[in-house]
């Protein structure tokens, strides 16, 4: 098993969907994405640079002005993993995304957690 722990950047179209989605605790109108992408994120980005692969989050808190987000990869994907983003579920609609300092090389016999946290 992997483990991974970030903050993202929220893209300046992302903010306001980010916050109503969050305050709700809907796990299901977000959707983690892992990709290939090596720019450094922006505010401005509207995508991931080379999206791999998508999956719903199992866990959304809410505490303080902190929203900590988790999704788990199965061995379902595997690869290398250089770029996270956290996308709008209704419409795969980038939210806020990072890139990893060095890539996560994920095998296809073992699983990877990924947790973040988001100042709201």
């Amino acid at each position: 098993m992997v483990s991974y722990t970030t903050t993202m950047t929220l893209t300046d179209e992302g903010k306001n969907r980010f916050l109503m989605k969050a305050l709700q605790k809907d796990a299901n109108g977000f959707k983690f994405a892992i990709g290939g992408g090596i720019t450094q994120p922006t505010v401005d980005d509207v995508s991931l640079e080379n999206q791999l692969y998508s999956i719903a989050p199992v866990y959304i808190e809410v505490i303080d002005n902190i929203a900590y987000i988790s999704a788990f990869f199965d061995t379902t994907y595997f690869g290398e993993i250089n770029e996270i983003g956290l996308l709008d579920a209704t419409d795969d609609m980038l939210m806020a995304r990072t890139v990893l300092s060095s890539p996560i090389i994920k095998n296809d016999d073992n699983t990877l957690t990924i947790d973040i946290q988001i100042e709201i």
